[in-house]
């Protein structure tokens, strides 16, 4: 590995520690030290930068963060120097779909230190094994096993599941094989739903997904989920009435798009939609449970058609995942009228709406961004979300 990747890598992984280091007048470190001078620290702490530090690395981890030249440093040590620089937190992506190495290298390169991969196979057991050995450079993975859906599942590959008593052996089965937590998807059932809920209470094996489109989202929050990605189901929870439309696919789905439509000419407001009593309700839900929600708002912006379908960072992605991309540039490109995207992004003015009443109520909230779906780079795209002030 070359001196200045090493050095990079370093900066990368250690300022995931940066956030609960205490900060010194003066220290002394051992021999075999890395130290950053006279860098700037991006501070999860003060919600700030802290000016002109030195910042000491010992076994991988950050032991001081200290003024400029107030650490006593060991010739042994390696010193880089930070003028003019910026020390932070590695970044996360808590909604990933890493395929090759290569992915993982292009999160390194933007920062992305630790991610959550939302679909697992063997090979990628391999290369988070690989990275936790110090033979792969990457970023730490944690990893779900292969999606599990209904009888009638949206993807090939996946497993489906529609029998309540089976539940459990479906769960442990991807534990047993090494994975972290079981992925949940949309067509299943509300029967298999509580099965698994009650299974990940009593077996502390999390649960974390899309919210069947079956099951309410009060039933989510009340379910354990560990996390609640996309914010599914959460437009509808707050209808005035119900449809079975899906707002939250709504280019996709025949019985939205005349809704969407209107929305898009002013024909329909969101006002004569939405139930405020309703809104009110779900964002106290979302504020009060230990969910988390992952809105992965780049991913959402890109199937509303309201981002570049194809931005510059796209350079960097196979030329398949560029292909596919194409593709469904071609399609928003045939399908996206005007009055179309127009109430698509009424639609996700609503969901930036819900998801600022949750953070200002303190609920919580993962930055995750379903790359490399259409228009979202991996790696690229967790920069741009953490650059977002709600």
């Amino acid at each position: 590995m070359s001196k200045s990747r090493r050095t990079h890598l370093l900066l990368s992984v250690a300022g995931i520690f940066l956030g609960s280091c205490n900060y010194e007048s003066s220290v002394e470190v051992g021999a075999d030290t890395f130290i950053f001078t006279n860098v700037d620290v991006i501070s999860v702490l003060t919600d700030g930068v802290v000016r002109k530090q030195d910042v000491a690395i010992e076994g991988g981890r950050v032991v001081s963060i200290s003024a400029a030249g107030s650490v006593t440093v060991p010739k042994s040590s390696r010193v880089i120097d930070g003028t003019g620089k910026f020390l932070l937190p590695g970044l996360a992506d808590m909604h990933a779909h890493p395929f090759t190495k290569d992915d993982l290298t292009l999160y390194l390169a933007n920062g992305v230190t630790l991610i959550r991969s939302m679909w697992g196979e063997p090979s990628l057991l391999d290369m988070r094994d690989e990275v936790e050995a110090g033979l792969l450079d990457g970023p730490r993975i944690y990893t779900g096993g292969r999606i599990v859906d209904g009888s009638t599942p949206v993807h090939f590959g996946t497993v489906p599941l529609s029998d309540p008593g089976s539940v459990a052996g479906v769960m442990k089965a991807q534990i047993d094989s090494g994975y972290d937590f079981v992925k949940i998807y949309s067509q299943l059932s509300p029967e298999v739903f509580a099965a698994m809920a009650d299974v990940s209470r009593e077996t502390n094996i999390e649960i974390a997904g899309h919210l069947p489109s079956a099951v309410p989202v009060e039933q989510g929050f009340s379910g354990g989920m560990r996390s609640m990605e996309h914010m599914y189901g959460f437009l509808a929870a707050t209808l005035r009435e119900p449809t079975s439309a899906n707002l939250d696919l709504a280019g996709f789905d025949p019985g939205a798009i005349e809704m969407v439509n209107a929305l898009g000419r002013g024909d329909l407001l969101m006002t004569d939609l939405i139930s405020s009593a309703k809104f009110a309700d779900i964002v106290q839900q979302g504020v009060s449970s230990d969910t988390w929600l992952v809105p992965t708002l780049s991913v959402l912006k890109s199937v509303y058609g309201l981002q570049d379908p194809m931005p510059d960072s796209a350079y960097y992605l196979s030329p398949g995942t560029r292909s596919m991309w194409r593709n469904f540039e071609r399609m928003l490109s045939a399908f996206g009228t005007d009055d179309l995207v127009a109430g698509q992004r009424a639609l996700f003015t609503q969901h930036e709406a819900m998801l600022k009443a949750v953070y200002e109520g303190g609920g919580k909230i993962m930055v995750g961004t379903d790359a490399p779906n259409p228009g979202v780079t991996t790696g690229f795209a967790v920069v741009d979300l953490s650059l977002i002030h709600i």
